[in-house]
């Protein structure tokens, strides 16, 4: 079983660079932008834009930090489970502490996608009624009273939350699709995230190759 050590809340600090608005987020150096929290980049992105017109960064950022702290407790009163029968996880210690984080966010906060924007891959809907709603692409979406998002946002808010717990998880893009992966820092222990259903499935790398 692969056990990882020492998980816990990593401070979200602001640092002298941090952007205050889009404009400032487009000014700062590649090298600077790794220092950006992942969130508050995404949130300055929707500046501007149809449904984030009330836009408030800051107490969406306060509530993906409450949301990491009680995932954070939930999976320590939880990690019982893994420890006594890790083959259950995939014999994985990052599978069981995604699982508990996408299963914490939709079942605890009632995360979810939003029904109206469901559609299958052979009808997808049209671009300018999908991309019509920010609300439906950033996090203040999902932060927020609605609790709703799409495959464009659900992936980054599991990242966000996740590296706010030191989880090594990076967003990845394929055709008309976007998904999270948990890569340990020795690439021994790595899976793709697919958390817009209920639950957690781990499509292999072939599955996006072919997918839609």
């Amino acid at each position: 079983a692969k056990h990882a050590q020492g998980w816990s809340i990593v401070s979200r600090t602001a640092s002298t660079k941090e952007p205050q608005n889009f404009s400032e987020l487009l000014a700062l150096r590649h090298d600077e932008l790794g220092g950006v929290d992942l969130a508050l980049m995404n949130m300055l992105c929707a500046q501007g834009l149809p449904g984030a017109d009330d836009l408030r960064i800051q107490p969406c950022l306060d509530t993906l930090d409450q949301w990491a702290k009680w995932v954070e407790s939930e999976t320590k009163r939880h990690l019982y489970r893994f420890q006594r029968n890790p083959s259950e996880f995939n014999n994985s210690e990052g599978y069981f502490r995604v699982l508990m984080l996408i299963t914490v966010l939709q079942q605890d906060f009632k995360v979810r996608y939003n029904p109206a924007r469901i559609t299958s891959p052979e009808s997808p809907e049209p671009d300018a009624a999908f991309f019509g709603d920010s609300r439906d692409l950033f996090l203040h979406g999902i932060a927020g009273p609605r609790a709703m998002g799409t495959c464009i946002s659900m992936p980054v808010l599991y990242v966000a939350v996740g590296r706010r717990l030191g989880y090594p998880l990076k967003l990845v893009a394929a055709r008309d699709h976007l998904f999270a992966r948990w890569e340990s820092a020795d690439g021994k222990d790595r899976f793709n995230i697919e958390g817009t259903n209920q639950g957690l499935n781990t499509p292999e790398d072939d599955f996006y190759k072919r997918w839609p």
